[in-house]
């Protein structure tokens, strides 16, 4: 007898994959025509097999190609801290302990990210290319205890199958994919196949004969579940089903949902997501009919076809067919007179105007993909400020992109880490955890990546014209009471901000002022050494006077102390 919960995952596999029918086809077309290497919606192929020839032109892979590139560049650069870790109340983020253990275990998770030959950032490269292609991506993690590390995979879309709750969030990942019997087998286990198994009679026989399988996480409390798993405060179920037998092959959970499903954009309705290909497939497409055409059209004019009077003309000239081959020699070409009977069609097709039109596509298709924004364009005499401003301004105007990509695929992604490395003991005992992050949802993330810090520059920006004009107008006024009105503490880190500067850099406020007192202070005994000589000479003058028993001009002792008249003796 099956087990009912199999059952139950394969029925809500079928349910999802006829709601999302309709997305399959469109992106079998913007993968044949974009990444033809990701083309398994609804034609299946076999590894190895072509999947670029409907393609003419490259314009679109290029430009798609380029744009993951860069994102993975400006988002999540290997070479660069791309986050941190701070508190979201202020005033507790600048306490010395706190901040200190913030920034250790910012260091240990991007450790963690660059571990197993920095598998992470491999991966996430194929997120960017999905997204902006098919509008959705997925993204999956695992901690391997073997390894001791965090396991990180983009899964290709056409295996996952996702549901979303009411606030429009994706709480449901079915993934249905394929291993062989011996691949099952090494997974779950020979414990997980009963002996009448086809996977297991495969295994022994057809150890290469591919199955399907699905793994299916959902919210906990919509699966009925080991009680164990409901008790230990796992919010995800997850469920990894054979197919074959309908069998429940593996039963856990999480505490965080082990999938990210990142989507570019949400103008239509629908649980999946909205791409750059959709704007630009009309031009994608129109290139390639257009490149072609052309095509045809040039080899028209290169190898044009020949007129001749009839059949048996061209059969009198050779008797294998006319030869037109570079330096061959076409008998009977001509009359005794020396007029050629055999001519070339001339169609007067202009194949440079077809290029014109197809290179008035491929810029449309680049721009689509933020082609420009990620170039360093522009005139070429320009100055590096002015480069720089250029740069900034360009990819501010990314900002909604990189919104998603934050609150959908970084922000869970490093939730998820963080937590599993907590759970590890990676971060060191509890007890040396600072009281106010005992909390996991206290944490919060704050990018540095160049994309992010140039969301934040606009602040920098302002802050410099807002100190400029103050400036401008200390000076005509000849008044610098005017910077009274400025909080250069505030001013300072507003700077640090925009420009992620690293937080070791600047000293918490406890160490500021300190330093100041001491300055202070420092200040102080040096003005009291610049007036000791004068003060010991003060001093000595009047011992002298109090010797000789003399007065000074003014009439005493007490003038020389008070400036005032002598006091009668008491």
């Amino acid at each position: 007898m099956s087990d009912p919960r199999a059952k139950y995952v394969l029925q809500m596999q079928q349910d999802l994959a006829a709601e999302r029918s309709n997305w399959e086809r469109r992106w079998q077309l913007q993968a044949e025509l974009i990444r033809p290497l990701r083309s398994d919606f609804t034609v299946t192929r076999a590894e190895g097999e072509e999947r670029t020839h409907k393609l003419y032109d490259s314009t679109a892979l290029l430009a798609q190609d380029n744009l993951a590139s860069g994102l993975w560049s400006q988002i999540t650069n290997a070479a660069n801290i791309w986050f941190s870790l701070k508190h979201p109340d202020e005033e507790i983020d600048r306490r010395r302990e706190v901040r200190a253990w913030l920034e250790r275990a910012s260091k240990t998770m991007l450790a963690a990210f660059g571990a197993s030959g920095q598998r992470f950032y491999a991966q996430a490269l194929e997120v960017y290319r999905d997204a902006p292609t098919f509008g959705t991506a997925v993204f999956y993690n695992e901690f391997r205890p073997q390894q001791a590390d965090v396991y990180f995979r983009a899964l290709p879309l056409h295996e996952c199958y996702i549901g979303a709750n009411q606030w429009h969030e994706v709480d449901k990942v079915f993934r249905k994919f394929e291993m062989t019997a011996r691949q099952a087998v090494q997974a779950f286990g020979e414990e997980a196949f009963p002996a009448n198994s086809a996977i297991r009679r495969a295994a022994e026989k057809r150890p290469f004969e591919r199955h399907s399988f699905i793994h299916a996480v959902l919210p906990i409390d919509e699966m009925e579940v080991d009680k164990r798993q409901t008790q230990s405060g796992k919010a995800y179920a997850s469920l990894w089903v054979g197919v074959d037998d309908a069998a429940v092959l593996r039963e856990s959970g999480y505490y965080e949902m082990p999938y990210q499903v990142p989507r570019w954009s949400q103008a239509s309705r629908g649980v999946y997501g909205d791409s750059q290909a959709d704007l630009a497939m009309p031009d994608i497409r129109m290139v390639n009919t257009m490149a072609r055409t052309t095509l045809s059209g040039a080899e028209l004019a290169v190898k044009p076809p020949l007129l001749a009077p009839n059949e048996s003309a061209v059969r009198g000239a050779n008797r294998r067919g006319l030869r037109t081959g570079p330096q061959s020699i076409i008998y009977g070409g001509v009359t005794a007179e020396g007029r050629a009977l055999y001519q070339p069609l001339v169609t007067g097709a202009n194949v440079g105007l077809g290029l014109e039109m197809e290179e008035q596509r491929r810029h449309a298709i680049r721009e689509a993909f933020f082609f420009s924004l990620l170039q360093m364009v522009g005139a070429p005499n320009a100055t590096a400020t002015e480069v720089l401003q250029r740069e900034e301004e360009k990819l501010r105007l990314m900002g909604p992109q990189l919104g998603r990509l934050q609150s959908e695929f970084l922000d869970p992604l490093i939730d998820r880490v963080f937590g599993i490395l907590l759970r590890e003991g990676a971060f060191g005992p509890e007890e040396e955890i600072p009281e106010p992050l005992l909390e996991q949802s206290d944490i919060a993330v704050a990018y540095v990546s160049p994309l992010a810090r140039a969301q934040r520059v606009s602040e920098a920006a302002s802050a410099d014209r807002f100190v400029a004009s103050l400036g401008s107008l200390a000076s005509v006024t000849g008044d610098p009471s005017v910077w009274d009105n400025v909080d250069q503490d505030a001013l300072a880190q507003t700077y640090g901000e925009a420009y992620g500067i690293a937080q070791s850099v600047l000293v918490d406020p406890d160490t500021r002022d300190a330093r100041r007192q001491e300055r202070q202070q420092a200040q102080q005994a040096q003005q009291l050494a610049a007036q000791a000589p004068g003060a010991a000479r003060a001093l000595k003058d009047v011992a002298e006077i109090a010797d000789a028993g003399g007065a000074g001009p003014a009439g005493g002792l007490g003038d020389l102390l008070s400036g005032q008249e002598a006091l009668p003796n008491a």
